[in-house]
């Protein structure tokens, strides 16, 4: 795989190839996606056969005049959606925390030697893996 990247393992990559491949392709991270609007977060937890079936029993309910039994149906789908709609919202959020405080770090090789992080990510041969270039090979 190294060779075609244009790298090897003993020498790793030039500093000028590795910052024109930076430029190129940007710092090896993934971008989060922009989260979806509440509202649509919460209609989407309607998506579901189970209450297509709810809501079109109590379609018929308010059909056949049984408004008490509709009201109920009715409240039994808003409360689903309510406790889906905070269930999800916590999990994002649970994960996105999670996302913030990992920190992957690697060994690499840079032009036959150790690495010579920028002052603000050095910590000796460690580099942080955003800062790597596509090629750059671990130690």
């Amino acid at each position: 795989m190294l060779p075609r990247l244009g790298s090897d393992r003993e020498r790793g990559l030039s500093d000028g190839e590795a910052s024109r491949r930076m430029e190129c392709f940007g710092p090896n991270q993934i971008t989060a996606l922009p989260g979806r609007l509440a509202w649509l977060r919460f209609l989407e937890q309607f998506h579901n056969p189970l209450l297509y079936n709810l809501l079109i029993t109590d379609l018929i309910k308010l059909w056949i005049d049984s408004l008490g039994e509709a009201l109920v149906i009715w409240n039994v789908t808003q409360i689903n959606a309510a406790i889906g709609f905070v269930q999800e919202d916590r999990a994002e959020s649970a994960i996105a925390a999670l996302a913030q405080s990992v920190r992957t770090e690697v060994d690499a090789v840079r032009a036959g030697g150790s690495c010579a992080c920028p002052p603000s990510n050095w910590l000796s041969r460690i580099w942080c893996a955003s800062a790597l270039a596509p090629g750059c090979p671990p130690t």
